[in-house]
């Protein structure tokens, strides 16, 4: 027996694919996820962006102000 969807409350009839499990969901529950921007996923298969692929954090400016050389 198909699956049912309740559009009570809601502004669309529109289905989307999970592109992960491929089940099907009201288009307002898919959306980009955050490791692979380019597949739309329920919230059950999101995943957070993955921290190596974030910018390496500043080195510490450990040089004194005013340094002169010795002669």
């Amino acid at each position: 027996m198909p699956r049912r969807f309740s559009v009570r409350g809601r502004a669309s009839y529109g289905l989307a694919r999970c592109d992960r499990c491929g089940f099907n969901y009201r288009i307002g529950d898919i959306k980009p996820d955050g490791n692979v921007p380019g597949l739309m996923v329920c919230n059950d298969c999101w995943d957070p962006i993955d921290g190596n692929k974030l910018p390496m954090k500043p080195a510490d400016d450990i040089t004194l102000p005013f340094v002169r050389p010795d002669n």
